[in-house]
């Protein structure tokens, strides 16, 4: 059933006539409606919207077919609206990348005039509608800040104190002192949630500002794009209505001098107009010596603050804070965990992002098999997280002779001694003491599955097979994945999305194992992803996603199977 809808007027370059449908329904819903709708509609496709979970275009729609296609909406719904102002879109975009943008300018719509930036395109606020409420700051082409990054959400310590005082200046008079903010350290520290904080709190005390967040990696392929499209003048006036711009890991500028020609451009124009910039680094300006000496010169005019690793008494901090935020939402308990616990996660990791995984991994745990968080389980978890993956060897496989022996009972003492390299690799693959250990036949189910890689990427998809094996074996999961289908895509080939449900269609395959594309082609990668979900949500195919950077990392695969557990054994 379809519960709301807008029509919106989205004319293009190539297309005066074209309009954006977005739904709130079922993708049979959708099915079902371009088969009955009178005119061409594009692929659909997911939508970021909060109200919205659809969206497609419509082609060539005149004001003739305009009326007969809101009529036959209206019957089927009555909670929609149409809008007719014209948004030009100068150049094509991705649908996603469109979505990006005219999600953002929703988001950003609330009280007061704001804009949101695009390389080719600049889309104007849309109005809400009635009854709907407003929605926080969503920030860049799509990338929201996350609603946890806040100065409440912050732990305090010594290593991080003078940082947190010269954000929170920042934040109540921003663009008079310490412009640029440049805030530098290792992974994991807090930089980006620190950062993110400033925006939150410059929101909502000013809610008509316009706030950017820009990875360094998206400028690039902002750069990129509008280089391609012959606009590269255009893009830092695109820029001269922002009011806080937050650049994230400014050291990838380094690899790209257009990016830094019209960095150098951006952070002149915002600054002369006391535009206040917030960059993180994961060195000081001074260290970053592939940049140009007037980018690195221009960091170092505001205040520099660096965040140093947290100490042992602030990381037990930390986890409570954490463990009680897991509560959050319907149906969530918070993770009880000990002092004891506490201590020992925190003197194992130091990483602030990976106590916050590992933490995640154990609520994960127990909520699933519905059991206490105990120092054993912990321990485990722990040596899994911290023991590096070996690399399958191409030599043959390891032959071992096992003579005849009574059945053991109980398991065998741990070794005293580190093992040898031959007895980890007969470890991992499921060997106790250079003796396979037994699987009863008949007892595993069967999960027939089509693996999907980039093309020349197939010896990454083995090692995604061998994860898969190797997780199931370890927690002792009930079924075994079966390969009936190993197939190469182009993520950047229009129609590989189809593709892919074409071939689990033709060999009856529910399941679809798709491993991502290497990075560097982003805005490619984030169109196939939605395009890919569209397509499978809508042919009732269970899709498996794997990103490239997670291939080698157990949470994602542990993730997986505990979603094919609840959906395709229970």
């Amino acid at each position: 059933m379809i519960e709301r809808w807008e029509l919106s007027h989205f004319p293009s370059a190539k297309d005066p006539q074209r309009y954006r449908l977005k739904l709130k329904a079922t993708a049979d819903d959708l099915k079902r409606l371009g088969q009955k709708l009178p005119v061409t509609l594009s692929q659909p496709f997911k939508t970021l919207s909060t109200d919205y979970n659809w969206a497609c275009y419509l082609f060539q729609l005149g004001d003739t077919e305009r009326a007969e296609v809101e009529r036959f909406l209206r019957e089927l719904c009555p909670q929609g609206i149409v809008t007719t102002a014209s948004v030009q879109v100068d150049h094509e975009l991705s649908p996603l990348l469109e979505d990006f943008l005219e999600t953002t300018a929703e988001q950003l719509g609330g009280e007061g005039k704001k804009e949101i930036l695009s390389v080719s395109s600049a889309v104007p606020p849309s109005q809400p509608a009635a009854g709907v409420p407003s929605k926080g700051p969503t920030l860049d082409f799509g990338s929201t800040l996350n609603p946890r990054y806040t100065f409440d959400e912050f732990v305090i310590g010594p290593h991080n104190r003078f940082t947190h005082a010269a954000a929170l200046a920042v934040a109540e008079t921003p663009g008079r002192i310490y412009n640029p903010l440049f805030i530098y350290g290792s992974v994991g520290l807090g930089k980006t949630h620190l950062m993110q904080a400033i925006a939150h709190q410059l929101s909502q005390r000013q809610s008509s500002l316009t706030i950017l967040y820009l990875p360094a990696e998206r400028l690039i392929h902002h750069v990129i794009e509008a280089t391609r499209q012959g606009v590269i003048h255009q893009l830092p006036e695109q820029f001269k209505t922002v009011d806080l711009l937050l650049v994230d890991d400014v050291q990838f500028l380094a690899n790209s001098e257009e990016t830094q020609e019209q960095f150098f451009h951006i952070f002149n124009l915002l600054r002369e107009n006391n535009k206040q910039i917030v960059l993180t680094s994961d060195r000081p300006p001074k260290q970053l010596s592939t940049l140009a000496d007037r980018i690195r010169t221009r960091f170092e005019w505001g205040l520099i603050a660096d965040m140093k690793a947290p100490t042992l008494e602030t990381r037990v901090a930390i986890l409570k804070k954490k463990a009680t935020g897991m509560g959050e939402g319907p149906e969530r308990k918070p993770l009880e965990l000990s002092e004891d616990l506490l201590v020992y996660i925190a003197t194992r990791l130091t990483e602030l992002r990976a106590m916050e995984g590992f933490l995640q991994q154990v609520h994960a745990r127990t909520a699933l098999a519905q059991q206490a968080v105990t120092m054993d389980l912990v321990k485990q978890l722990m040596e899994e997280l911290l023991t590096e993956p070996s690399v399958p060897s191409p030599q043959p496989p390891l032959a071992v002779s096992v003579p005849p022996s009574p059945v053991v009972t109980s398991p065998p003492p741990p070794p005293a001694a580190l093992a040898s390299p031959a007895e980890a690799r007969a470890a991992e693959l499921g060997v106790e003491g250079g003796v396979e250990m037994p699987v009863e036949e008949g007892t595993l189910k069967p999960l027939e599955v089509a693996f999907f890689s980039p093309e020349d990427a197939q010896a990454e998809l083995t090692q995604v097979k061998e994860r898969f094996s190797q997780i199931i074996k370890k927690h002792k999961l009930k079924f075994q994945l079966v390969s009936r289908l190993d197939r190469g895509y182009l993520p950047t080939k229009a129609g590989s999305e189809r593709e892919i449900v074409a071939h689990c269609q033709a060999h009856q395959l529910s399941i679809a194992v798709v491993l991502g594309p290497p990075s560097g082609q982003h805005l490619a990668h984030e169109d196939f992803l939605g395009q890919l979900m569209a397509a499978t949500e809508e042919s009732k195919i269970l899709l498996l996603w794997i990103p490239w950077s997670e291939r080698a990392k157990d949470y994602r695969y542990l993730n997986l199977v505990l979603d094919l557990t609840l959906t395709r054994i229970q």
